[in-house]
């Protein structure tokens, strides 16, 4: 997914997301996070340690990332 995020930002293009809202790092949280949004699909987006992300998780998806 961060491969295909890279990739997209490279052209200029997001594909038609739209960034809903963005929490920045802090010290507390220790984890950056922002939610976009395309046709009526959802996405969050958080960058951290594996460990600090699956503390987080109540539920997880096999669905696969996109790939460019």
């Amino acid at each position: 997914m961060m491969r295909y995020a890279i990739l997209s930002a490279r052209d200029g293009g997001r594909d038609g997301w739209v960034r809903l809202s963005e929490v920045p790092f802090d010290f507390e949280r220790r984890c950056p996070a922002r939610a976009d949004a395309q046709n009526g699909e959802h996405m969050l987006i958080a960058k951290g340690t594996p460990e600090s992300i699956l503390a987080r998780c109540v539920a997880s998806s096999n669905r696969s990332a996109r790939r460019s």
